[in-house]
């Protein structure tokens, strides 16, 4: 008698166990599929050959200060045509002046040689410890030069006004952004 209680006191703890790792199965492909999504496109012979949880890098300049981190959830590396895909990829660029500027998306890819990144979905381009927020469908950013540039529609936020317009190029070096057409912008008075 003490037996059969023992047994079914497990069995719901089993299937509990059994479910919860299903569960986790399932998040981890759905959270994989998201990030390679572009494979399908790929040829035959292009795969991935890396695949990183919790990316982080650092590049530093001649005098050996940081000059650009690099952080992102997820990496896959495609092994043909040396290109990475990132979920949730974060970019500082720390100019010589020591003004930080964030660029972040929700995914982004980092082309042959590491220093040009295309970002999509969700962009951010924002100043640490300022008031400036970009915001964008997608962009090219040039970590080496330090600069952005897309061809959308591109709203930047400032703690005195909205300006909307289509294109835009950032030297985030420089801390110059400057938006191509069809500018126009709303001022609220400072209170």
């Amino acid at each position: 008698m003490s037996e059969e209680i023992n047994d079914k006191s497990r069995k719901p703890y089993g299937a509990l166990a059994l479910l919860a790792v299903i569960i986790l199965a399932i998040f981890v492909k759905q959270r994989h599929s998201d990030l390679i999504v572009d494979e399908v496109n790929r040829g035959s012979q292009d795969v991935v050959d890396t695949y990183t949880v919790g990316v982080s890098s650092t590049r530093f300049n001649e005098e050996g200060g940081k000059s650009r981190l690099m952080e992102a959830e997820y990496a896959a590396h495609y092994s043909m045509s040396d290109e990475t895909l990132l979920q949730a990829p974060r970019i500082q660029n720390i100019s010589d002046t020591g003004k930080i500027w964030e660029t972040s998306a929700r995914n982004g890819k980092v082309r042959p040689g590491g220093d040009v990144y295309d970002l999509w979905n969700t962009v951010l381009i924002e100043r640490i410890q300022g008031d400036t927020v970009a915001r964008t469908d997608k962009l090219t950013y040039d970590a080496l030069l330090g600069q952005a540039r897309t061809q959308e529609e591109v709203i930047i936020d400032t703690r005195i006004g909205q300006t909307i317009g289509i294109g835009m190029t950032a030297s985030l070096n420089d801390e110059v952004l400057t938006l191509h057409s069809e500018v126009r912008s709303v001022f609220e008075p400072l209170r």
